[in-house]
């Protein structure tokens, strides 16, 4: 729903959610060089971003530290706080997440689909539901709204049928309304 990078949840703490406030601040990415895993801060200035989440996102995210919390025993917590672990307790590796979620596809059964065609996803709903191309764009923490429009948005059906029929009321709106000739608004 968020749009994140594999490596902007890698890196995603707990002290960078405010569920009370609805907000998600990405202060910082995972990133493996050479098997080695960094703490960096994101991708670039307009990356590092706050948030807001809606209700059906920080109920995941309360469910998902709740059973954290629960499961303490077996499920040890990094000294971090990192948001998503390995059962170890280590931070999850970008690659690992990718690799996990992988496999929850092929178990559940739904086509094949990649962890960051998710990104694509949450910006083509967000565009869906009307949302403005700025509020995309600095969802994702682009730059550019450039960069969103041409390669994260895709024209879905609807829409696509959507903006067709305002375009056509709107022109045959206008014309519906021009005035006559030799009247006195003409």
């Amino acid at each position: 729903m968020c749009g994140l990078r594999r490596g902007e949840l890698a890196g995603l703490r707990w002290c960078d959610i405010d569920l009370e406030e609805r907000t998600l601040t990405v202060a910082e990415q995972t990133i493996c060089v050479a098997g080695h895993v960094h703490r960096m801060p994101p991708k670039s200035l307009t990356s590092q971003r706050t948030i807001v989440l809606d209700d059906a996102t920080a109920a995941v995210l309360q469910y998902h530290r709740d059973r954290q919390d629960q499961e303490s025993f077996t499920w040890r917590h990094d000294s971090q706080g990192h948001v998503f672990t390995c059962i170890a307790g280590q931070p999850m590796r970008p690659s690992t997440m990718s690799h996990q979620f992988l496999k929850a596809i092929r178990a559940s059964g739904l086509p094949p689909v990649r962890l960051h065609d998710l990104r694509h996803c949450a910006a083509t709903m967000a565009f869906a539901a009307n949302a403005d191309l700025k509020y995309v764009q600095e969802r994702l923490g682009h730059s550019s709204p450039v960069t969103t429009a041409k390669i994260y948005i895709s024209v879905l059906a609807d829409v696509n049928n959507r903006q067709a029929q305002a375009t056509a009321r709107m022109l045959l709106d206008a014309a519906s309304r021009r005035p006559e000739p030799g009247s006195a608004q003409a």
